[in-house]
């Protein structure tokens, strides 16, 4: 789980850097949820093309995210992000509660994540920007994301980056502490937070996707390493169980 954080972090700039240059973009949108992952991704926009060509746009829903919104406040201006902007989505949530009749929690959830990334889309096309993406790699082995919703974006730059490895960089970017060390939460419903929904902490679900996925441990040798046989198969029924949301569209192929 080590990470050479300057290394990576210059490697995210230029990558950020090369392809906006490249394909003739000028801005970025990305969705500032208060939490670690969109501040990350935020600092290392703002170290690769400066403050003045991001646009920082918080979407609470409601009542729902507490202090997030503080938060993320508290990121734009310590990354000096002036085009800071917010939309409430809960009219469209509470719209679509209606249409479909849901009072569902997770059904409701997923109506704000695609809300989010509509907003977020709508506005990268008004400014002629593209949408920068704020997940991380534990979250995508998870498939810990709503099809259409917040999986979506235009680039990525901490993909690749466990949720450990994010904390490293973020410490390294200057992120605010409080913002580091919060319960991660996709402010999704009233008092949600990542871990209590997947029943394992990221720390030790990194370890064992790690072991599992990249080293090609087994079972045993994980449970020698200190690991529970209850958090590895949490984690290996989690990975089954949402396999499908990570393979491409299937479709019978003409030949």
């Amino acid at each position: 789980m080590e990470l050479n954080e300057k290394e990576f972090a210059d490697k995210a700039c230029n990558f950020l850097k090369d392809y906006m240059a490249k394909n003739n973009i000028e801005k970025v949108v990305i969705g500032l949820s208060g939490g670690i992952d969109s501040a990350v991704a935020l600092a290392l926009a703002e170290r690769a093309i400066g403050a003045d060509r991001i646009i920082a746009v918080m979407m609470p829903n409601g009542e729902a995210g507490g202090k997030s919104r503080d938060h993320a406040v508290t990121v734009a201006k310590k990354f000096e992000v002036k085009d800071l902007r917010e939309v409430d989505i809960s009219p469209a949530v509470n719209a679509f509660k209606e249409i479909l009749k849901t009072d569902n929690g997770k059904c409701i959830g997923n109506i704000a994540a695609r809300s989010r990334m509509i907003t977020l889309y709508d506005t990268a096309a008004r400014e002629k920007a593209i949408v920068l993406g704020t997940e991380n790699k534990t979250e995508h082995y998870f498939a810990y994301f709503t099809k259409a919703g917040d999986e979506v974006s235009d680039i990525e730059l901490i993909r690749d980056l466990y949720k450990t490895q994010v904390r490293q960089l973020a410490r390294f970017l200057g992120v605010p502490k409080e913002i580091i060390e919060k319960p991660p939460t996709a402010d999704l419903w009233e008092g949600q937070t990542d871990e209590d929904e997947l029943g394992i902490t990221y720390e030790t679900a990194d370890r064992i996707i790690k072991g599992l996925v990249e080293d090609g441990k087994s079972e045993r040798e994980l449970i020698g390493q200190g690991l529970k046989k209850r958090d590895i198969e949490t984690v290996k029924k989690r990975m089954a169980d949402i396999a499908f949301k990570l393979q491409e569209v299937p479709c019978p192929v003409n030949t």
